[in-house]
């Protein structure tokens, strides 16, 4: 399944910030910081056991980098109607990120 490289976020940084920062580090290599999109709702009323995130809601923050990924994965393109990106739904945040 297509998923987002992700980090949890810790009680010691609950904004957040040293989390995303050092995920940037790892998915780019770059110490520059990443540019805050929106955030996500994910509703699991009835959660598999093996299932990683609080439940039953859940939220996501979404995040852009300028710089290209360096680690293993399957990049995709985010524009077209093709794009098999569009079944996520955190998808309508690129959309937006996207705009001028």
């Amino acid at each position: 399944m297509l998923d987002l490289p992700t980090r949890e976020v810790s009680e010691a940084d609950p904004i957040g910030l040293k989390a995303i920062l050092a995920l940037s580090i790892d998915v780019t290599g770059s110490a520059e910081p990443p540019r805050w999109v929106g955030a996500v709702r994910n509703v699991v009323p009835d959660p598999s056991q093996d299932y990683g995130w609080p439940v039953p809601i859940a939220h996501f923050g979404v995040w852009q980098v300028e710089n290209v990924p360096r680690i293993d994965g399957q990049w995709l393109d985010v524009k077209g109607e093709t794009s098999s990106l569009k079944e996520r739904h955190w998808f309508p945040l690129i959309a937006v990120a996207d705009l001028p």
